[in-house]
């Protein structure tokens, strides 16, 4: 059985896979017909390159003052989301990519953001969107129901790239939950997995679902 936060992750996505749904799932098309996000491929990408995109669009953002490649980044404004991928990556590691940075923009975007409306109402929608800063009643309230108020910093990492932060690094690891299951949902995946060796079953998950070697071994 999934956990239940992956399921209403899915549900909120808007991204569940139906039964016709054909595999390795192109997810592109779909993200950007469902979800308010828009993808940008850069070649090369690195943090400081996304952080020049945005300026030119007059949104800025926080990143590390040390540059490094990165694969892909998700940064949200608002309502909507920016997602960069490395244009130059091979197919298998952008799908991959894209669907753990959707799964960055569905858990620590848009869902503590509707919890947030929900709990508070209209009122916090400035402090959610930038242009406020919470009262002591509002800021109280959020803490004591566990609902974040800030954008959470998910590029901050140590000088070689590597994450230094609990709360990053159970982060990725829900993004990545939520991304296998977009790419090869749990109800599709098992029954092709049942009673193969280890070995097999990668080439399998590998073929079937467009997902890299060291990735299927993870799954």
């Amino acid at each position: 059985m999934r956990a239940g936060w992956l399921d209403e992750a899915v549900k909120v996505s808007k991204l569940r896979a139906g039964p016709n749904k054909t595999f390795p799932r192109e997810l592109a098309q779909e993200v950007e017909l469902r979800l308010p996000v828009f993808l940008v491929n850069l070649p090369g990408l690195t943090c400081h390159q996304a952080r020049d995109w945005l300026a030119q669009k007059n949104i800025r953002i926080q990143v590390p003052d040390v540059d490094r490649k990165i694969h892909g980044c998700m940064v949200a404004e608002q309502e909507r989301g920016f997602i960069f991928l490395r244009a130059n990556d091979s197919a298998a590691v952008q799908r991959f990519t894209l669907a753990h940075e959707v799964a960055h923009f569905v858990l620590d975007h848009l869902l503590p953001r509707a919890r947030a409306l929900e709990a508070l109402g209209e009122r916090i929608r400035p402090v959610l969107d930038g242009e406020d800063e919470p009262n002591i009643e509002e800021g109280l309230s959020a803490m004591l129901k566990r609902i974040p108020l800030s954008h959470a910093r998910l590029m901050d990492r140590g000088a070689s790239g590597n994450i230094c932060m609990g709360s990053v690094d159970e982060s990725e690891h829900r993004a990545d939950r939520l991304a296998y299951e977009l790419l090869a949902p749990a109800d599709r995946a098992r029954p092709l997995l049942e009673g193969l060796p280890r070995e097999r079953g990668v080439a399998e998950l590998v073929f079937r679902f467009g997902l890299t070697p060291p990735l299927a071994s993870s799954y």
